[in-house]
């Protein structure tokens, strides 16, 4: 398999995860691998078949996953879960993506929500911190928001100025178990995200 392929696959596996949380995923990772491996090998058969017509021009859709802004196309990012942490019933999990615009931003927290569970959490805290180089200047564009856990955005976002994460998207999700955790939820809600971050490879870039 090319690189690409194997990137794809690995986006796919990461994206079947964080949709069935807390659910058996072997056998749809499986399922997905056999129908990707299939597509490639019948793209492949039909590569060879075709005839030396000299070059073509492929018209190709927009998908529904990304918007059209007047710089770029803005694509749906790929997002990695975390395992999750629990604290006296309380469960945290992080998620990452790699993000170069308020759009795309928009877009995987949309995405992240389609999970029901995700969706009902008790807090979906988030930062996102973007660098881009336009016109012979760094342009800087960063944000967070605490969903109801008071100072947990402002957290995160100071966790990834701290660590010099850029262009990137941190969720912390909470489920509330009903017992107060006082300053320790803080402590995980950035502990998790750290480790996603360095996990992949978001730390020092």
């Amino acid at each position: 398999l090319l690189e690409s392929q194997k990137l794809n696959i690995k986006h796919a596996l990461n994206e079947l995860y964080g949709n069935n949380i807390g659910q058996p995923v072997l056998y749809e990772w499986i399922a997905h691998l056999k129908s990707y491996l299939a597509e490639c090998a019948e793209s492949s058969s039909r590569e060879a078949k075709r005839p030396n017509e000299g070059p073509c021009v492929v018209a190709t859709a927009i998908p529904d996953t990304a918007l059209l802004t007047t710089d770029r196309l803005v694509r749906l990012p790929t997002i990695i879960s975390s395992n999750t942490i629990l604290d006296r019933r309380s469960t945290f999990q992080a998620h990452v993506a790699e993000v170069f615009s308020k759009e795309e931003v928009i877009l995987a927290l949309n995405k992240l929500k389609e999970n029901n569970k995700i969706a009902r959490a008790t807090h979906n805290i988030y930062a996102w911190l973007t660098e881009e180089f336009v016109k012979g200047r760094w342009i800087r564009q960063h944000d967070c928001d605490d969903d109801g856990e008071i100072g947990a955005g402002a957290k995160l976002l100071n966790l990834l100025e701290l660590m010099k994460a850029k262009n990137v998207l941190v969720v912390v999700t909470r489920w509330y178990g009903g017992i107060h955790l006082g300053p320790d939820r803080f402590r995980h809600i950035c502990n998790i995200a750290r480790q996603a971050l360095v996990d992949n490879g978001f730390s020092g870039r």
